[in-house]
C-alpha cells in the first residue's frame, strides 16, 4: 500500500471529506456537488510515493457533432488555467480534467485536498463555457 495513499486517506477522513477507496488502495474517489454540476475527482497514487494523478473523467458529456466546439473550448480553457488541463475523450464523447502532482509524504494530504478543491472550483467555473458550446 502506498504511504501517500494512506496519509491522504487519513487526512481526508479527519477533514470530513467523503471518499471511497477503489482498485486495491491505489485509487481514491472524491465527489462534489457544485452549483451547476457535480464533479468526481479520482486520485491515482503511484507506487513510488512521489506522485499522484488527479482526474475527473466524464466531467462534461457532449453530442458527437459538437466535438470541434469542445476542442476549441478546451484549448481556450487550457490557456486560461494552469492548475487543470482539459481534454476531449473522443471514444466516449466527454471532457476530462487532469492534473498531476509531485508530492512528499509529509503534507501530501493537505496538498492533495488543495488540488482537489482547485479542480472542483475550476470545473465549476468552466462548466458554463462547455454548456454554451453545446447548446448555442
Amino acid at each position: 500500500m502506498s504511504t501517500t495513499f494512506q496519509v491522504t486517506k487519513t487526512f481526508f477522513d479527519a477533514q470530513g471529506v467523503k471518499n471511497q477507496v477503489i482498485e486495491d488502495e491505489k485509487v481514491l474517489r472524491v465527489g462534489f456537488n457544485l452549483e451547476a454540476t457535480s464533479i468526481e475527482v479520482i486520485l491515482i497514487f503511484d507506487d513510488n510515493d512521489r506522485s499522484v494523478g488527479l482526474r475527473s473523467f466524464g466531467y462534461v458529456k457532449f453530442p458527437a457533432d459538437k466535438k470541434d466546439r469542445m476542442y476549441k473550448v478546451c484549448s481556450q480553457l487550457n490557456d486560461d488555467y494552469r492548475w487543470v488541463k482539459f481534454y476531449v475523450d473522443e471514444d466516449h464523447n466527454f471532457i476530462t480534467m487532469a492534473d498531476d502532482a509531485i508530492v512528499q509524504v509529509d503534507g501530501c494530504g493537505d496538498e492533495l485536498l488543495e488540488l482537489v478543491m482547485r479542480m472542483a472550483k475550476i470545473g465549476s467555473d468552466a462548466y458554463p463555457k462547455f454548456m454554451q458550446a453545446i447548446y448555442i
